[in-house]
């Protein structure tokens, strides 16, 4: 069976469905040409049919707009970004929402409620969220066909990579005092995430704490911010480190005939890649600007792309097929969709994902929740250089283990 035949049996799955449902479809396999495939079957049974299509970003927008005037469907169909569709009612036949799981907040869930509709297509890599919020997405929606990236590389629907994960080692003098102090801070909540933030955002609520402990506002508020004031400085520690720049530079100078990638935690460390030539990527910058940016990378044959979160979502860039990841987090979803911007099928291509962890940090506990199920190969700085090289490690593939103690 061929990628578009396996596309037809999703579409097939959903239609058994009812006309409701969510293809969990691995990042690179095609959800948006399979959706249009669906649209224009419906158009031909029924020519006035409206359809909504929901997006996070304006950088998605741009990027179905123009799938739609290539299938000359851009009459039948309104696009919208989240925000805009929470804030006013719709009457459609189809309701479909790109990258689902990013509809999960609070905020976003209202969507199934501003939009009446006859039938709905969800669309996303990864349906469960380490925050359990995908249960909010349960009530109104349910996978109806999944494709996972292993099932999508041995079909040859993807191409093969290969998953690296880099300890770095650093002097942590500095982050080993900010965990101790975070830690000590973190037991006065009881090491509860949620009650802490919640004490650091709410007045009301610190001071209901403040009651139970029987202490007073001005402590458990000052407490608190303490608390977060750490909670930044060690997450800055190990996802800006310079250490991480200069293994990344390394990487692209050994890769400079490829299409290249990176992801990193803020603009500033984006932009810090403009020095060697990369064209930077980023939801501060004007529509125009970004879409101009990503036709002039597709139109390379080599080159770098920086980011910081703009292209964690759908986007569809031609050729990549070396993505680095500077500052990784939790996330299991984010981590598939950046997985994903680097495999898309390419005859003969093995694409290479290089993670950046800072050793014996809060990250190896970040890394492990985020690739769950995905297999990685770990390797330090001299065995990076070996295969920046051409060479070969002799190292066991491992599999992520979850744990949502360490998602913070």
């Amino acid at each position: 069976m061929d990628r578009t035949e396996r596309q037809k049996v999703g579409i097939r799955r959903w239609i058994d469905g009812g006309g409701t449902g969510t293809l969990a479809w691995s990042t690179g396999l095609g959800k948006t040409y399979a959706t249009m495939l669906l649209i224009k079957e419906l158009h031909k049974a029924n020519p006035t049919l409206v359809v909504l299509v929901a997006v996070p970003t304006n950088v998605l927008k741009e990027q179905w707009v123009r799938e739609l005037v290539k299938y000359q469907l851009f009459s039948v169909c309104k696009v919208e970004v989240f925000n805009t569709i929470v804030k006013h009612s719709y009457t459609v036949d189809l309701f479909v929402i790109d990258e689902l799981h990013n509809a999960a907040s609070p905020v976003h869930i209202s969507m199934f409620e501003t939009v009446k509709y006859r039938y709905f297509l969800g669309l996303t890599a990864t349906f469960e969220r380490l925050d359990g919020r995908h249960k909010l997405l349960e009530q109104y929606t349910s996978i109806c066909d999944k494709i996972t990236i292993e099932e999508a590389v041995q079909n040859k629907w993807l191409s093969d990579y290969r998953n690296y994960k880099v300890i770095l080692d650093v002097d942590l003098t500095k982050y080993n005092e900010w965990n101790q102090k975070f830690q000590s801070l973190f037991a006065l909540f009881d090491f509860n995430f949620d009650l802490a933030m919640k004490c650091v955002q709410s007045p009301r609520i610190a001071a209901l704490y403040a009651k139970k402990l029987g202490r007073t506002l001005k402590e458990i508020r000052g407490i608190a911010a303490a608390w977060m004031k750490m909670l930044r400085n060690r997450k800055s520690f190990v996802m800006s480190h310079p250490k991480k720049l200069e293994i990344a530079n390394k990487i692209l100078d050994a890769r400079k005939d490829k299409k290249c990638i990176t992801f990193s935690a803020t603009i500033k460390d984006a932009e810090q890649f403009k020095s060697r030539g990369a064209l930077i990527l980023h939801s501060k910058q004007k529509k125009q600007e970004n879409k101009q940016i990503i036709e002039t990378f597709n139109s390379l044959t080599s080159g770098v792309l920086s980011t910081s979160k703009s292209a964690d979502a759908g986007l569809d860039v031609k050729g990549l097929s070396v993505g680095i990841i500077l500052s990784g987090d939790s996330s299991k979803t984010r981590t598939t969709q950046r997985i994903g911007r680097a495999i898309r099928q390419e005859e003969g291509k093995i694409a290479e994902i290089f993670t950046l962890v800072i050793s014996k940090s809060i990250e190896e506990n970040w890394y492990s929740n985020a690739n769950v199920n995905q297999q990685y190969i770990t390797i330090n700085e001299n065995q990076l250089d070996i295969i920046l090289n051409g060479g070969e490690v002799s190292t066991k593939i491992k599999r992520g283990i979850a744990d949502t103690k360490y998602r913070f």
